[in-house]
């Protein structure tokens, strides 16, 4: 019983409890929406891919890449968000539980094939966000993050013609994402 009592008041070592450097791969579900100009809300679901590299504890790099399926009254079409961006850890490391924040310069698609009419449109956003990273051990950790996207669609096609002098509408789009990371050090 001593033994016991003894092996509990040590204190823990918690310096190894959560590590964002070095190189990391992630996977994940989302939920996306994308607001039209004219307000209408479009949901659906998809997953993800990111690659990072974190330089410290607090600062890393990511890259990105979302698609997601949305539903809309008449037809679906397909969203991909790819982005290029900062993570910075709010954490010391001595904690599993990891809040971020994170901005990244992003690229969009927006695909629809509704009968015969095959329309894409492609602009650039902005997209600010934030999450939880959890780390269940070193290497693995749970994470889950909401990032919102801004930006315009500046090119568009039909049936693979470009539509000369196109003006997009700037338009919002989210993503809540939820999966995995795998810490390489």
């Amino acid at each position: 019983m001593t033994m016991v009592a003894s092996a509990r008041a040590q204190p823990l070592d918690r310096s190894t409890r959560s590590n964002t450097s070095g190189l990391s791969v992630g996977m994940h579900l989302n939920t996306a929406a994308i607001r039209s100009p004219e307000n209408v809300t479009d949901k659906g679901g998809g997953v993800g891919l990111r690659l990072s590299y974190g330089l410290n504890q607090t600062v890393a790099f990511f890259l990105a890449y979302d698609v997601a399926t949305l539903s809309a009254r008449l037809m679906d079409y397909g969203v991909i968000h790819t982005d290029v961006g900062l993570r910075l850890s709010l954490a010391n490391g001595t904690s599993a539980t990891v809040p971020y924040v994170e901005g990244a310069f992003s690229g969009r698609a927006w695909n629809q094939a509704a009968y015969t009419n095959e329309r894409a449109f492609t602009g650039n956003a902005a997209t600010f966000g934030g999450g939880i990273q959890h780390f269940v051990d070193r290497h693995i950790a749970i994470d889950a993050g909401l990032l919102f996207s801004h930006g315009t669609f500046t090119d568009a096609t039909v049936h693979g013609v470009s539509v000369p002098d196109y003006r997009g509408d700037a338009i919002w789009s989210s993503r809540f994402n939820l999966g995995g990371r795998m810490f390489f050090r």
